[in-house]
């Protein structure tokens, strides 16, 4: 199964497994593939914890996942994680810088508070939601980067950042911005001296910013409303041969000093593409300067990955964006549209058909795809669960007489298996006796054997109920015999509820012991009375009162009996 990050002492993190539970030592911790999750609490107060590298197969990082690791001084976020649990990296104060990638859609609340030794922060394109404190107390914190995906930035999220004076907003399109739901943004809107508007940005909200310095990388001036700015007494820099634009556009005129003087620049050779899986692609960019790093990204591992280079691999089907980003400035950058899908596939089941004899019976059946390197699985179904179900690994389990077809889907193709179920109905029915003798209000369980049609269900009838009654409960025969009876006897019979002639059957015979005199299935003071009734009054009282067996009735049975009592 998967396996998860745990917690144990201050000093080790465990990998729980079904099996077994291997202990980590906290030093330079890279975190195998197999792991999908970061437990809660994993490395809690890890103090010896220096540098972590979570894989791509993590998806989610616990609740105080990291809290307290104050020797931890690098941390790389594997672009499968959507999730940064609350304190997950609270009071990590060694970590200098983090990157958030693009994949993250949450950081939660308190996740990075006083991280006092951070400087630079930045935030991957896609997320949505910043906790509240989440940034709170990280006095060192000079920079930070935000994608115009956010929408919530809860409240004090960047309290106590009081060295933090540039802001860079980036990703494509609109920014927008609601004071309401970025009370943690409005508190420190004052405090951003440096606004870096990034080259993808078309439009901006009404944030009130009164930069000293302001660096738009847009080529074309992103629209604007009238408090955007709330004084225009700063400096702006825009984009070599963009000067024109921005001298007669809307609210970006307002400004007295503006320079023409931004020349970093990255653009791909291609703004889209379309692959089919496991197709690569080469993308080339165009930066400015000549040697400037790139930081490549994508939005959806799942559909297309991308290498420190460039190289693009298709990985499965749907779209996503291919990010570049210059190293040092991640306000200037660019995205090509991935179009990823599969192959065209053939798919065949290796069994055309099946019979099947026995309800309960199984087989498996295998969904065979080519090409055998994509990925996909097959999802399954029956089309009459009365006669054969299937799972969803393509194991067929017998249910009823009768055909039926179990059908494999992957993508648009199908393929199909034709179940034919035949169960022979006889002799599928054994009791534990064929003859049983019971006291009156006598009461018995016996065993029932089945075999064939397991899932049939079953029924018991007596031939006589004035005699006995039967049933049958949690797979078991019930009798119990009628009181006031002796040397009767019924047949039992066993049989499937559809009318099917299958059937066991059991004579039960009902005798009372000598004595018995009323038979009630016991001897006791209301049988000296029964046997007094009939000496005196001649009335019979259950045909069992000659207790000493001599042939007649007569006052010996009565010293009999009372020996009975006795005795």
């Amino acid at each position: 199964g998967n396996t998860v990050y745990d917690s144990r002492n201050n000093c080790n993190a465990i990998i729980k497994t079904a099996s077994n539970t291997l202990f980590v030592g906290c030093q330079n911790t890279v975190i195998p593939n197999s792991v999908t999750s970061i437990g809660c609490y994993a490395f809690f107060r890890c103090s010896g914890l220096t540098s972590v590298t979570i894989p791509n197969s993590v998806t989610t990082i616990g609740v105080g996942a990291f809290r307290g690791c104050t020797g931890l001084t690098s941390v790389t976020i594997g672009n499968s994680v959507t999730t940064i649990g609350n304190y997950a990296f609270e009071n990590c104060s060694g970590l200098t810088s983090v990157t958030i990638p693009n994949s993250v859609i949450s950081i939660g609340h308190y996740a990075f508070r006083s991280c006092s030794g951070l400087t630079s922060v930045t935030i991957g394109n896609f997320v949505y939601e910043i906790g509240e404190y989440a940034f709170y107390g990280c006095s060192g914190l000079t920079s930070v980067t935000i994608g115009n995906f956010v929408y919530e930035i809860g409240n004090w999220a960047f309290y106590g950042c009081y060295g933090l004076t540039s802001v860079t907003l980036s990703g494509f399109g609109n920014w927008r911005y609601n004071s309401s739901k970025m009370l943690g943004l409005s508190g420190v809107i004052s405090q951003f001296k440096t606004l870096n508007i990034g080259s993808g940005i078309t439009s901006l909200g009404g944030f009130g910013f009164a930069p000293d310095v302001v660096n738009c990388y847009a080529e074309n001036p992103p629209t604007c409303s009238s408090n955007t700015f709330s004084n225009y007494d700063g400096v702006l820099h825009v984009p070599t041969n963009s000067m024109a634009d921005y001298f007669l556009a809307d609210y970006w005129s307002n400004f007295n000093n503006i320079n023409n003087d931004i020349t970093d620049k990255l653009t791909l050779d291609q703004s889209e593409a379309a692959l089919v899986q496991w197709q690569e692609l080469q993308l080339s960019a165009t930066v400015n300067p000549a040697d400037s790093e790139i930081i490549w990204s994508s939005s959806n591992e799942k559909v297309a990955t991308v290498s420190d280079n460039g190289l693009v691999t298709a990985m499965g089907s749907g779209s996503c964006y291919i990010y570049a980003t210059l190293a040092d400035n991640a306000a200037v950058y660019a995205r090509s549209l991935i179009a990823s899908s599969y192959p065209e596939i053939t798919l065949a089941l290796n069994e055309n058909s099946l019979e099947m004899s026995e309800i309960g019976g199984q087989a498996t059946l295998e969904a065979i795809i080519t090409p055998g390197n994509t990925g996909l699985s097959a999802s399954w179904r029956s089309t009459d669960e009365g006669v054969a179900t299937v799972n969803d690994n393509g194991v067929v389990t017998a249910t009823g007489n009768g055909e039926c077809d179990i059908v494999a889907t992957v993508l648009d193709k199908t393929a199909t298996c034709h179940v034919t179920v035949t169960v022979s109905s006889m002799a599928t029915i054994t009791l534990d006796n064929d003859s049983v003798t019971l006291k009156p209000n006598g009461v018995m369980t016996m065993g029932i054997a089945i075999t064939g049609d397991i899932a049939a269900t079953y029924t018991a009838e007596s031939s006589d109920q004035d005699v006995v009654v039967a049933r049958i409960a949690n797979g078991k025969l019930m009798i119990a015999a009628r009181g006031g009876i002796t040397n009767e006897e019924a047949v039992v019979t066993v049989r499937r509820t559809d009318g099917e002639a299958v059937s066991a059957e059991c004579v039960v015979a009902v005798i009372a012991d000598a004595g018995d005199i009323n038979c009630d299935g016991v001897i006791s003071g209301a049988d000296v009375t029964a046997l007094y009734n009939e000496l005196l009054n001649g009335t019979e009282a259950g045909g069992n009162s000659d207790v000493n067996g001599d042939g007649v009735v007569s006052g010996a049975d009565v010293t009999a009996l009372y020996n009975l009592l006795l005795n």
